[in-house]
């Protein structure tokens, strides 16, 4: 039987096995690859209930769920939340195959013999599958042959994530101020305002960001995690490793001086500068000084045939970012 057909074989299963469950007995056809393929579920398709650590020994028989093959399969299920680890393995004398279902009904993963021989397993080979969503998972225990019966063992092994605590406040003020959470945490929770917590399983990257200003007129200074300087910009990231307190700190904004002088001649030079500076003054005539919070871009343009213009950013010696300066 070719992949195609048995995926195709597979995909009827689980509709007509949601029918099972449902406790109607149906029968039907899907057509696909020019073929059709019939399926006819029989009474057995009830889900056995398995748990991580255990092993189940079963049987395949004629009374189980047959696929158009002719192959036979017994169906199990389990809970998880998003973010568990788990790993399915099926032993058997005859062929295996495996089939992993998510909590909808699509495919989740297949396998033949990643088990060792002709045995199967979820993931091939060893590791562990990490499972993208919260709710009921169904496998599908099944023989790779038509028309193949036998005992078998079922295995489902998992690693239940470790729950993360992480807590967002602010400085500054110490309250009320709104930060942009993604992802989702665990409960559903994601956008806040200070000071509040989320949950997320171990390992989980989380992405915040917090306004550039608050009331009163401080500006955004940094983010902290667990009391230690992090970031400077206003969002930022944290893998949730551990249970970490990121605080948004904020504060006066820093202001530099920007002074601005000329050479040959030494003064009385005009100088056109924009934007206008915390005060509100602009263009001058050198020598003269204009005030302007960290990181403002200034353009500065000299008038005539002034050269060179020699400027001085900064006089506390932090160099100024004057990214659109223009000298003419």
């Amino acid at each position: 039987m070719s992949v195609l057909a048995r995926l195709i074989s597979l995909t009827a299963a689980m509709a007509l096995l949601l029918l099972c469950f449902a406790g109607t007995s149906h029968s039907g056809r899907i057509v696909g690859g020019g073929q059709v393929f019939a399926v006819t579920p029989a009474d057995g398709c009830a889900a056995t209930p398995i748990s991580f650590g255990q092993t189940i020994n079963g049987t395949l028989s004629t009374s189980d769920c047959p696929l158009d093959d002719g192959s036979f399969y017994d169906v199990y299920s389990f809970g998880a939340t998003a973010g568990t680890q788990v790993s399915v393995l099926m032993q058997a004398s005859f062929d295996t195959f495996l089939v992993l279902n998510n909590p909808d009904g699509s495919f989740l993963a297949l396998d033949d013999d990643g088990g060792g021989g002709t045995n199967s397993r979820i993931p091939p080979g060893s590791g562990l599958l990490t499972l993208p969503t919260t709710g009921t998972y169904t496998i599908w225990a099944n023989s790779f042959d038509p028309g193949v019966t036998g005992a078998y063992s079922l295995t489902l092994n998992g690693s239940v994530p470790v729950p993360r605590t992480l807590t967002v406040a602010s400085l500054n003020p110490n309250s009320g101020v709104s930060i942009t959470v993604t992802p989702n945490d665990n409960n559903g929770a994601n956008n806040g305002t200070t000071q509040f917590t989320r949950t997320y399983n171990q390992n989980v990257t989380v992405t915040l960001t917090a306004p550039g200003s608050v009331a009163g007129g401080n500006v955004f200074q940094e983010w902290r995690r667990d009391g230690s300087s992090f970031a400077s910009t206003v969002t930022t990231s944290v893998t949730m490793n551990a249970d970490h307190t990121m605080t948004a700190v904020y504060g006066p904004p820093i202001t530099h001086t920007l002074t601005i002088t000329s050479l040959n001649p030494t003064s009385g030079v005009s100088v056109t500068v924009s934007p206008n500076d915390n005060s509100g003054f602009g263009n001058g005539t050198t020598q003269f000084t204009r005030t302007y919070n960290h990181n403002t871009q200034v353009t500065l343009n000299a008038n005539g045939n002034i050269d060179p213009l020699e400027y001085y950013a900064f006089a506390a010696a932090v160099p100024v970012h004057l990214t659109h300066m223009t000298v003419e």
